[in-house]
């Protein structure tokens, strides 16, 4: 997972002020963020899912 601003953030953030402030934002635009959001999260999904696979070793608990 990243962790951090990266430029992209950093010019969402900027649209979204300049969007706030009554510019207007291109349907494209908005489309493009969400994406990648989407994709963001999908990808930290996946390596959340591949830490918590098992590693190959089985474990008997029962007493």
């Amino acid at each position: 997972m990243r962790i951090g601003a990266s430029s992209y953030a950093v010019q969402a953030a900027y649209r979204t002020q300049q969007a706030s402030e009554g510019e207007p934002v291109s349907g494209a635009y908005q489309v493009d963020v969400l994406k990648k959001a989407l994709d963001g999260q999908s990808q930290a999904a996946q390596e959340l899912l591949k830490m918590l696979e098992p590693k190959g070793r089985v474990v008997d608990i029962r007493a």
